[in-house]
């Protein structure tokens, strides 16, 4: 395999002020500042309980689910990459397509880097901004965006998805992560754990509603549910049932108890343009 090649970044535009009174550029720095220290370590902080390692397996099975067939022509973005498992997983489950990835902290593009290295998953790597994409109009054909959009403030989140709509080929699939909003209320309440985090790893939750008013400008949108409380241990002791609650999760109203809700959605086939 050739070695992990880097794409050039473009300076990021005037971004809306955080919910809390900052400024962008003072939570950029934040999550920045927050990676590159988490980078080293990153995977081994998920692989600490059963249920973390259930929920990210599903959700990786769940999201290439979701993906359209792959060609080694076809385009996928990953954005953040984060330490890339997402992408190896798919290049370990014989997925040959291009693959570029995105991050805004360096420490977890070194370490992804090394990873694409060591699994010889050829992954193309860039510092990119998700309000800024280094990418030129419609050139993807598949853009996933997991684990960001609870981290930026929601007045925020039309300008992110703006800018995937302008890099996806007319007709190119979309797949973004969002955080339930039922399930975090429900944290909120309950979990004492959950809301001592809350200042230092900020959660920006979304209602089914909001989730479709932000896709407005797509087509094909649909929202599935990852992440149900008991799954793991009802597929741990009773596989069968395991399997139906996975089922009812993607498919019933089940899916607003989970923990995210995947978003999918298209760029429609007459887009000429961003």
């Amino acid at each position: 395999m050739p070695p992990t090649k880097e794409i050039k970044h473009s300076t990021a535009t005037e971004i809306p002020q955080s919910s809390d009174g900052s400024t962008m550029a003072e939570l950029k720095f934040r999550l920045i500042q927050t990676y590159d220290q988490k980078a080293k370590h990153y995977d081994t902080d998920r692989e600490v309980n059963r249920a973390t390692r259930y929920y990210f397996d599903c959700s990786y099975r769940a999201i290439e689910s979701l993906m359209d067939d792959t060609s080694r022509d076809t385009v996928h973005v990953d954005m953040p990459v984060g330490t890339g498992k997402f992408l190896i997983h798919l290049r370990q489950r014989g997925h040959s397509h291009r693959m570029i990835g995105i991050d805004l902290a360096a420490g977890m593009l070194e370490v992804c880097a090394d990873h694409s290295k060591q699994t010889g998953a050829d992954l193309v790597l860039s510092m990119g901004d998700a309000y800024c994409l280094p990418l030129p109009d419609n050139s993807v054909d598949v853009f996933t965006c997991l684990r960001l959009m609870h981290l930026l403030p929601k007045a925020s989140w039309p300008q992110v998805v703006g800018e995937i709509r302008r890099v996806l080929r007319p007709g190119g699939l979309m797949i973004i992560e969002l955080r339930n909003a039922l399930r975090g209320v429900t944290c909120q309440m309950l979990v004492a754990a959950f809301r001592s985090r809350r200042e230092t790893h900020p959660h920006t939750f979304a209602t089914p509603q909001q989730a479709r008013r932000l896709f407005r400008a797509f087509t094909d949108v649909q929202l599935q549910g990852v992440g149900l409380d008991g799954t793991s241990t009802m597929s741990r002791f009773v596989p069968a049932m395991g399997k139906g609650l996975h089922f009812l999760e993607a498919k019933s109203a089940i899916r607003y108890l989970s923990k995210t809700l995947l978003a999918t959605a298209r760029k429609p086939k007459d887009s000429c343009c961003s």
